[in-house]
């Protein structure tokens, strides 16, 4: 089963493995926000440091002649692993739930059909 914790770093993931390959954590966060997961930033961050710990990701100091330096994400192969692995779990949960409202409405036909025998 996939959960909501899953869902996120699968997000984080994908992100991350879009074709700049990187991001930084408020981009990532207004990402997220596009695709109707608010986080709260010491979420986010707390999650891309488990990641990190995980060795799902890396990061480094990257300096920005806007403003202060800012830490950018990476994905790392184990993290492309971790990706496919939860983008399996959600689509084995999808036919799950395919498989579940095919047989409700099923269901709902024999039902009708014996009401309108009786």
């Amino acid at each position: 089963m996939t959960t909501g914790k899953d869902l996120r770093t699968g997000w984080l993931l994908l992100m991350l493995s879009s074709t700049t390959g990187s991001g930084y954590g408020y981009d990532l966060r207004r990402e997220l926000e596009l695709r109707g997961l608010s986080l709260d930033a010491a979420v986010l961050y707390r999650n891309l440091r488990e990641m990190e710990k995980r060795a799902l990701i890396v990061s480094r100091w990257m300096h920005s002649e806007e403003g202060p330096r800012r830490r950018v994400y990476s994905i790392t192969t184990a993290g492309q692993t971790e990706l496919a692995r939860i983008a399996a779990t959600i689509a084995e949960a999808r036919d799950a739930h395919t498989e579940f409202l095919s047989a409700y409405a099923q269901r709902g036909r024999g039902a009708a059909e014996r009401d309108d025998r009786t």
